[in-house]
């Protein structure tokens, strides 16, 4: 009796559990998601943990990620971390199984798009007491639910760059790219190619430089392949300027010059420039600049840049043909000598100035009036001649026609300087410039000429030796004859003139010289 009460109570007891829900029992929701993510970049999703389950064993609401489906199998390529569950006692759904998993998926976008991916979650809905399975001594049984994690992914992408079609640069400048990239901001890595480094090269910043001449193209790509070019045109720098080392020279037939030029900027492409001249009859020019005076008259030398800029600079040649000269002559320290100033003119001309730069130690005599010792030639007419000794120690000579009178002749002497030769003067070479000439044509004009050079050689004295020339002939004895009567030649040494040692020059120098000739 007592046995079968037992059963009774425990038969009710089992009934009554049977219906019981626990207080833990947690039911889970269906959630979406959107989502944004770049293509190439990689997204974790954890449909377990988004649907707000938060137990991993053992209790009822634990869930599983079961299965995924997506819109585009080719969207993604995915992975995942899966982690077992254990649901004992319970049983899912009784398919027997008291274990699971769960899965966090990692994700990375392949391409641009509106994409779905959605997982199905299993959870333990509640559980209760079944009587037969308790009776049996069977585990208990759970109640299972399902929910889904739906992910609604935008995969965005480069879909195009910007960057200038077409640059005109010069050698050396520089440019940084500034690529517009469109698709809803997404960004990428770009990468930088030049087709041809020698004419311009380009860093991983998007930084041109221009280092030669010619074309290229540079080209802008992005990780997905989406790029732009830009074709760029390197022109040379050009020269803006010609300076050339001097803008006027004078030269007489066969003598000859350089000429430098410079060409601007510094940084110049091509620095070359070409020669020419505008009558090669009166002055040629080479390649390198040389010019040679060819013929009497005026024209121009041209220097042109090589570089197609046409910039050019010139100077002006003159080979002129009146020219004011002086022989090469001789004295002897301590002596008197007569410079003879020579023009060769093919012009009418009626007057002129020049100075004279004489060595130190030697200097114009002064005549019985205390002016400078000059004497006009028969080539004269009315014209007067007069000296002064300027501030800067030259000696000034000018040659003057009140009437406008021409010279006589086309060459020859036109005037003699009388020169005094200091006695401190050692033998040697020395140098006579004629400065600042000027020539006035009988028709107005006013010629300009160049700075001329003399050669004055002093040797030792020579007693009878008036003309220098280091022999005693019958020409020194004629040269004191003229010199007694006014007519001094051009290479007169008194020191050495007074052969008779009476301190006079006379005539009867001449006979000892004369003497001396015969070897009386």
């Amino acid at each position: 009796m007592k046995q079968k009460l037992l059963q009774v109570i425990s038969f009710i007891m089992l009934s009554i559990i049977s219906t019981i829900v626990f207080a833990d029992t947690k039911t889970l929701s269906s959630i979406t998601k959107n989502i944004t993510v770049q293509a190439g970049e990689s997204i974790t999703l954890d449909p377990r943990s988004d649907v707000g389950c938060t137990k991993v064993n053992g209790w009822a609401g634990c869930a599983i990620a079961t299965s995924y489906t997506t819109s585009d199998d080719n969207a993604f390529s995915i992975t995942y971390e899966q982690t077992s569950v254990n649901f004992s006692p319970y049983k899912l759904n009784g398919n027997g199984s008291s274990t699971g998993y769960y899965r966090i998926y990692n994700l990375t976008a392949n391409k641009r798009g509106n994409y779905t991916f959605t997982c199905k979650v299993t959870y333990l809905k509640e559980r209760v007491y079944k009587t037969k399975e308790l009776l049996n001594g069977s585990h208990y049984w759970g109640i299972s639910g399902v929910v889904s994690a739906t992910y609604n992914i935008t995969v965005i992408d480069v879909t195009s760059i910007s960057i200038p079609n077409t640059l005109t640069k010069t050698i050396g400048d520089a440019y940084t790219f500034s690529p517009v990239i469109t698709d809803n901001g997404a960004t990428t890595k770009l990468t930088w190619q030049s087709s041809n480094t020698s004419v311009v090269t380009v860093n991983s910043s998007g930084v041109m430089s221009a280092v030669g001449v010619g074309t290229a193209t540079i080209y802008c790509t992005a990780s997905n392949g989406v790029s732009a070019r830009c074709v760029v045109t390197v022109n040379p720098v050009l020269a803006t300027s010609i300076a050339l080392n001097m803008s006027t020279a004078e030269l007489t037939i066969g003598e000859s010059l350089k000429l430098i030029a410079k060409v601007s900027p510094d940084n110049v492409t091509n620095k070359n420039v070409t020669w020419s001249s505008t009558n090669t009859a009166v002055a040629t020019v080479d390649g390198k600049g040389n010019v040679t005076a060819t013929g009497k008259g005026q024209c121009s030398i041209i220097a042109t840049s090589a570089d197609g800029s046409s910039k050019t600079e010139t100077c002006q040649i003159i080979v002129p043909s009146n020219v004011l000269y002086a022989n090469d002559t001789k004295g002897v320290p301590g002596g008197m000598l007569t410079l003879p100033i020579l023009l060769k003119n093919e012009s009418s001309i009626t007057g002129l100035q020049f100075e004279l730069q004489l060595p130190n130690g030697i200097r114009v005599a002064a005549d019985n009036y205390g002016k400078l010792a000059v004497n006009m030639s028969d080539r004269t007419q009315d014209q007067s001649i007069s000296g002064s000794v300027l501030s800067n120690g030259n000696s000034q000579f000018v040659i003057f026609s009140a009437t406008s009178s021409p010279l006589k002749g086309h060459d020859g002497t036109i005037a003699y300087v009388t020169l005094n030769i200091g006695e401190e003067m050692v033998v040697g070479e020395y140098e006579i410039s004629i400065n600042n000439v000027e020539l006035t044509t009988t028709g107005g004009e006013l010629l300009y000429h160049k700075n001329l050079m003399s050669k004055l050689t002093l040797t030792e004295a020579i007693m009878g030796d008036v003309n220098g020339d280091g022999n005693i002939t019958v020409t020194d004895a004629v040269g004191i004859v003229n010199h007694v009567l006014h007519r001094t030649p051009s290479v007169f040494i008194g020191k050495t003139a007074d052969v008779n040692g009476d301190g006079n020059i006379s005539v009867s120098d001449a006979v000892s010289i004369v003497n001396i000739v015969l070897n009386k």
